[in-house]
């Protein structure tokens, strides 16, 4: 990661290579996992918001920045990112980045509340969602809380993709109930 974004900075100033949104995307993404959100932000100020680029505005980048800003511990500038873009405030992906990127910092509660708050807004969660918080529930462990998601996943009509119930079995057998976990596991066979 260290290298991508050395190698980004010494292809602006040593070559005639044009930035384009893939190369942005892996800069960002390498930033993210080097924490290092202060390349993150010269970034977005320089390409991604600055007037009369290519890549201004472009959702993807805006996605990838707001996952990097939450995986960076910046949940201010991840957020604000978010309701800011009109390219992403409606769309699940970039939701889905922002709640990914708590869980990876650790902030269950955080991603879960900004899952809950994704929902109050008009946007339904769609599988992935169900993907990134599933997971997080097994770790607080909260059964009430994995019951609440489960309910949701019904409702949804996600209960029979086999990946939402693996994540089921697992979060209710982390949360100690060897009996919903079995059920879980019998509504898929």
């Amino acid at each position: 990661a260290d290298y991508a974004v050395k190698l980004f900075h010494w292809m602006l100033l040593n070559s005639e290579v044009l930035v384009t949104r893939s190369i942005l995307l892996n800069v960002i993404l390498a930033c993210s996992e080097l924490g290092d959100w202060g390349e993150g932000k010269w970034i977005e100020g320089n390409y991604v918001m600055c007037t009369g680029s290519e890549v201004k505005r472009d959702p993807s980048i805006v996605t990838t920045l707001i996952y990097m800003y939450a995986k960076c511990g910046q949940l201010d500038l991840s957020e604000n990112l978010l309701h800011e873009s009109a390219e992403v405030r409606g769309d699940v992906v970039a939701w889905n980045a922002l709640i990914k990127g708590c869980g990876e910092l650790g902030q269950v509660e955080k991603a879960i509340g900004f899952a809950i708050q994704m929902h109050r807004t008009g946007i339904d969660p769609d599988g992935v969602t169900f993907l990134e918080i599933l997971p997080m529930i097994s770790l607080i462990p909260s059964l009430k809380k994995g019951m609440e998601v489960h309910a949701h996943i019904v409702k949804r009509g996600f209960q029979n993709e086999r990946a939402i119930a693996n994540s089921l079995i697992y979060m209710y057998g982390r949360c100690g109930s060897l009996s919903l976990s079995v059920d879980a596991f019998t509504e898929i066979m």
